[in-house]
């Protein structure tokens, strides 16, 4: 395009109404990019920390049992008793009914959800028991499959998320989780009541 034609383009631009200024670019957000203007205001020294409000003994509802697939993000984990098998955490969140001084709903991450990597390097669905399994989310599906009054063998996965969120009632006791040698309590369901 030569010089003469440019000016043809912006002068005939100019008569029919539009404008030549440039508008100043918008930024440019990444994914999982977090918007600063939701940011807190509350000067860090200011800040109080969230202390978990000790349910034991309540019953409460669940309002919903998530399960969050790993992600290629997720750290891969090497199983101790055989190096050839690998694995990612799945996240899972079961959210109660009851709320807490900041009228949120209570919620508890439970551990012990993992999904194995496959030879083609997809991931299994998430594993929720197995024999001699012992964490928080294969506690839980012992807990249902007793409610259930089968084996917890006979229990599928779809069977025990589908129940976990068919608007039960479950008596919460506190308890003790170490985590990286830290002494941690959480509201964690030890009896279906409903």
């Amino acid at each position: 395009m030569t010089e003469e034609n440019k000016d043809n383009v912006f002068s005939q631009m100019e008569a029919e109404g539009a404008s030549v200024e440039e508008k100043p670019q918008e930024p440019i957000k990444a994914p999982g990019e977090i918007n600063y203007e939701a940011l807190s205001d509350v000067p860090v020294g200011d800040q109080k920390k969230y202390e978990r409000p000790n349910l034991d003994g309540k019953v409460v509802g669940i309002k919903s049992f998530q399960v969050f697939g790993a992600t290629s993000e997720d750290e891969e984990i090497t199983a101790m008793n055989n190096s050839d098998v690998k694995y990612k955490k799945a996240k899972v969140i079961i959210t109660y009914d009851s709320k807490n001084k900041d009228d949120m709903h209570d919620r508890e991450y439970l551990s012990g959800s993992i999904q194995f990597i496959q030879r083609d390097g997809t991931l299994s669905e998430p594993s929720f028991f197995y024999e001699g399994a012992d964490n928080q989310v294969s506690n839980l599906w012992e807990l249902v499959a007793t409610h259930k009054n089968i084996e917890p063998k006979e229990l599928s996965p779809r069977a025990f998320v589908a129940f976990l969120n068919s608007g039960i009632k479950v008596k919460l006791a506190d308890t003790k989780v170490m985590f990286k040698k830290v002494e941690h309590h959480k509201n964690l369901p030890v009896e279906i009541v409903a």
